[in-house]
């Protein structure tokens, strides 16, 4: 475990603690799942189940706290040396819009790129992929401002067929049950068994950009109580990390 001091937009400090590796989660696992489970539950999730499967698929946790309590978390698969995936990203309600998401994110995207690059040197100039499925406009919106993200606000996908055709295959490994929507990146009723997971359209965490707030009114119809979930991919040009890791 790594332990260090970050700062959000405010200036305010955090301790930011890294578990890497399925040993270190391993061994940390009853204090992770006990920092974590109050914020799961202040969300509204019923947490058991959700943190077990979170945690036990986990290569990387990263903590953010505040004297002494945490406030807010991320896990991460490393799904293989191209594709990162990114099952939760939670902050307590109390903390949103501050920048500590973004702290987390970059800390995930960081320690992956790293790992990667020890598998293989040529990683350094291979991008980065990101999945994720959300149905949080706000979350969408602090990502499409750091990456390079699919589909755009305006619904455009990836030109590349391969990129396309990779998130079709992760969605098949990872939820084979789901109805994957290819020409709008839709998980299509991904919460539905999962009803504690949706937001109902009046508590939707609405990002105030029109183009995206409508991109996921539109895919998603909260109105309707679909069930579905936005994919969202994000690509990083692997090189450019170089300056701010090192």
């Amino acid at each position: 475990m790594k332990t260090k001091i970050v700062k959000d937009k405010q200036g305010e400090q955090y301790s930011l603690e890294i578990f890497q590796g399925k040993d270190e989660i391993e061994n940390e696992y009853q204090r992770i799942e006990r920092e974590i489970t109050p914020i799961v539950k202040k969300i509204g999730i019923d947490a058991g189940d959700y943190i077990h499967h979170w945690l036990g698929n986990a290569d990387n946790v990263a903590l953010v706290s505040q004297d002494e309590k945490t406030l807010g978390f991320a896990t991460a698969m490393y799904y293989s040396d191209k594709i990162l995936y990114i099952p939760t990203l939670m902050l307590d309600p109390d903390i949103q819009k501050r920048g500590v998401m973004s702290i987390l994110a970059r800390q995930i995207i960081k320690d992956y790129f790293i790992w990667r690059l020890k598998n293989n040197l040529l990683n350094l100039i291979r991008p980065i992929y990101i999945i994720f499925r959300t149905d949080n406009p706000t979350l969408y919106k602090i990502l499409h401002s750091k990456l390079e993200i699919y589909p755009k606000p305006d619904g455009t996908l990836p030109k590349l067929k391969h990129e396309i055709q990779m998130v079709a295959d992760f969605v098949k490994r990872i939820w084979p049950k789901t109805s994957f929507n290819q020409e709008k990146f839709i998980l299509e009723k991904a919460f539905l068994d999962h009803p504690e997971l949706m937001y109902k359209h009046e508590t939707v965490p609405w990002s105030g950009t029109k183009e995206i707030d409508e991109l996921f009114s539109t895919n998603l119809k909260f109105r309707e109580l679909t069930g579905h979930a936005q994919l969202v991919l994000g690509k990083i040009n692997a090189s450019s990390l170089l300056k701010e890791i090192f």
